[in-house]
């Protein structure tokens, strides 16, 4: 008989800080062994209404303009505790430090208003063999009341191990090198990976502090992604909650903090292409497209 899926249930989210010191010490391993996979996994958060102060504080942390909307990225938050409690429980077979967040996709259905009570569902289940390691899918969902109004797909790498002596050959990809239109710069500040930490619960060590950040190989700090990609849709000026569209993002290279940045832009028919690199547009750090539909 199979294992029935994991299932946890939260009334309010469930508090993070503590977790990254277990999480820190798991002895699980970093990639499943063969014919092995990931569970059918839940975590389900009650309905609840939005935090204003912790949306305004998110606002700040992120430089959005508080308008009294909703930002596009902000489910994300409202959920991400929840995904941190079911990836950390024992029912989940990879050491969670060391995965890799590659890809993300978000599909709002529905204007989202400040006032309205919102519950998550979180599922995780399956992955997928790659030449560079072993993909796995986090589907959230945001519900109001019985209507979907928020889906996004997280999809994060479990890495292969690379040959002794190889070296990564990223490169730009070439619709990339070809994108048109405005541009702005701005610097990424040394503390923005624990202000986020503290408005979204992830406390991972790459992004708190040089020293911390330099025991996962890193020599500073870098940036959350999701941090990354709010600062870019702020930026972009569609940020807020503007009803049907889809936001697809590439992570690329890390943005190490301090630093700074260069973020361009292209649109064409509904679609917007953007994608941030540094100033000599030498490394990308993410990159991507907003399309209403």
């Amino acid at each position: 008989m199979s294992q029935p899926p994991c299932r946890l249930k939260f009334s309010r989210p469930p508090k993070s800080g503590t977790r990254y010191l277990s999480i820190a010490t798991s002895r699980k391993p970093v990639r499943l062994e063969a014919g092995q996979s990931i569970p059918k996994m839940e975590a389900v958060q009650a309905s609840r209404k939005i935090d204003v102060r912790e949306l305004r504080h998110y606002c700040r942390v992120c430089g959005l303009a508080d308008t009294g909307t909703l930002p596009l990225t902000y489910p994300h938050v409202l959920a991400a505790r929840a995904q941190l409690a079911l990836l950390s429980s024992k029912a989940f077979p990879l050491r969670l430090l060391g995965l890799v967040h590659l890809r993300n996709e978000i599909l709002q259905y529905s204007r989202i208003a400040v006032a309205d009570k919102l519950g998550v569902r979180i599922n995780v289940g399956g992955h997928r063999e790659t030449d560079k390691g072993q993909e796995f899918d986090i589907v959230t969902r945001v519900i109001r009341g019985d209507e979907l109004v928020w889906l996004e797909t997280s999809t994060a790498l479990a890495r292969a191990a690379r040959p002794a002596g190889s070296r990564s050959t990223r490169s730009a990809e070439p619709e990339l090198e070809r994108m048109l239109g405005d541009s702005v710069s701005w610097q990424a500040p040394e503390n923005a990976g624990r202000s986020y930490a503290r408005v979204s619960g992830d406390f991972n060590p790459i992004h708190l502090f040089r020293t911390t950040a330099r025991w996962f190989g890193f020599r500073q700090p870098i940036a959350h992604g999701m941090w990354t990609l709010a600062r870019c849709l702020g930026e972009l000026d569609i940020a807020r909650s503007v009803g049907r569209c889809s936001v697809t993002t590439k992570f690329g290279k890390p943005l190490y903090l301090p630093g700074w940045s260069v973020l361009s832009s292209s649109v064409d028919d509904a679609t917007m292409r953007y994608r941030l690199t540094d100033p000599e547009k030498r490394r990308v750090f993410l990159s991507g497209a907003i399309e209403r539909f």
